[in-house]
């Protein structure tokens, strides 16, 4: 596995529902072929040399179908040495779905529950489309407020007996006080603050489960991957199963920021989302960052110049602005005294001695209220 190479592998041996292929998720497939994110997959069985290419392994929501004993080992040894690995499942859990991911992930100290999940109070559309705002402070939680938790299943995280200190948990995110869940059985129990999400650092690699494969969904913009914000929870997951905290002395989480953007450009990158060939303004923001990044030397020569042809273009204009400013101020005055030449030769002899009186005794006035201060 080359270190620091966002490459991920999904698992297509187990009948797995989330592949690349699959458009009712497109968007965030999408997403990830526009975020610099290498991609493939397994089609006939997990092998360590398989893997070995590979930082992350996905297994998206199997169905009818299991994991080898064998399998499990291989992928435990996989995160041991520093893999990521992201588990989901669907509504049931491992019951309904006939699989048996809890034989993997009881390991790394959480199962899945046979439930759906859903809300009385706090839902879109449909109670069993709960929004989940209760959120634990953590890469994969960074600015994400809310996000929906569709048709999906809890989770109980349980104590692992050996204690090891190379394992550490922590519950991600839980239901909100007016959550109940539905058994396959129909029957139904209040279920408050139950974990749905969770986060494990299992010696050098990392895990991430969660019971809901519909937030990557792009069936609906009310709970799929564009919806609140279920795109920034997929993408705070990649990155922090894909990097180490910090490489080469950066940061690789992501981090939501507000800035002011020049409205044609806005409207520029907005046609070009709506003509799909951009899956959104991130993906554009962050390969323009990147750009930046590999090429920050050119960029900041042709910037430099840029700006220096800019600075010369504004004292160019400043200084004809000026000088045009001169001429019109000049021929102002000019024509104001024309006009004042031109009345005053329309007066006849006798109001022109009168005016020059005028201005004498004018005169005369303010020389004597200057001699009188004096």
């Amino acid at each position: 596995m080359e270190q620091n190479l966002k490459s991920i592998c999904f698992d297509y041996s187990h009948n797995n529902r989330l592949t690349i292929e699959n458009t009712a998720y497109a968007d965030f497939i999408h997403f990830l072929f526009t975020s610099s994110y290498k991609v493939g997959k397994i089609t006939t069985g997990i092998t360590s040399e398989k893997l070995e290419p590979y930082d992350v392994l996905v297994l998206g929501s199997p169905l009818e179908s299991t994991l080898t004993p064998y399998e499990i080992e291989i992928i435990l040894e996989f995160v041991k040495q520093g893999g990521g690995l992201l588990v989901i499942n669907d509504d049931g859990g491992d019951e309904g779905n006939k699989t048996n991911l809890n034989d993997l992930t009881s390991i790394f100290g959480f199962k899945f529950n046979p439930d759906v999940l859903s809300d009385s109070m706090n839902y879109i559309r449909q109670q069993n489309r709960p929004l989940i705002s209760k959120l634990e402070k953590h890469y994969v939680t960074q600015e994400v407020e809310e996000f929906v938790h569709a048709s999906g299943c809890t989770l109980t995280v349980e104590e692992i007996l050996s204690e090891d200190p190379n394992v550490d948990i922590h519950i991600l995110a839980r239901s909100g006080l007016n959550a109940f869940t539905k058994l396959l059985n129909g029957d139904e129990s209040d279920s408050p603050n139950v974990p749905v999400l969770v986060g494990v650092n299992y010696y050098k690699g990392k895990v991430v489960g969660i019971g809901n494969l519909s937030f990557l969904s792009s069936l609906s913009s009310s709970y799929g991957f564009n919806a609140y914000d279920n795109n920034v929870l997929a993408s705070n997951i990649f990155n922090w199963l894909g990097y180490s905290m910090e490489s080469n002395g950066l940061s690789y989480e992501n981090k939501i920021v507000s800035v002011p953007l020049n409205y044609a450009l806005y409207i520029w990158v907005e046609k070009l989302i709506e003509n799909q060939e951009w899956g959104s303004f991130s993906d554009i923001t962050n390969f323009a960052l990147k750009y930046v990044k590999d090429h920050y030397d050119r960029v900041i020569e042709e910037s430099t110049a840029i700006k220096k042809k800019l600075q010369e273009l504004k004292d160019e204009k400043k200084k004809d602005a000026k000088a045009k400013a001169q001429k019109l101020d000049k021929e102002r005055k000019k024509s104001l005294e024309e006009i004042e030449d031109s009345l005053y030769n329309l007066l006849d002899e006798k109001e022109k001695r009168e005016k020059d009186t005028i201005k004498d005794i004018m005169s005369a006035l303010k020389k004597y209220e200057e001699k009188g201060e004096d």
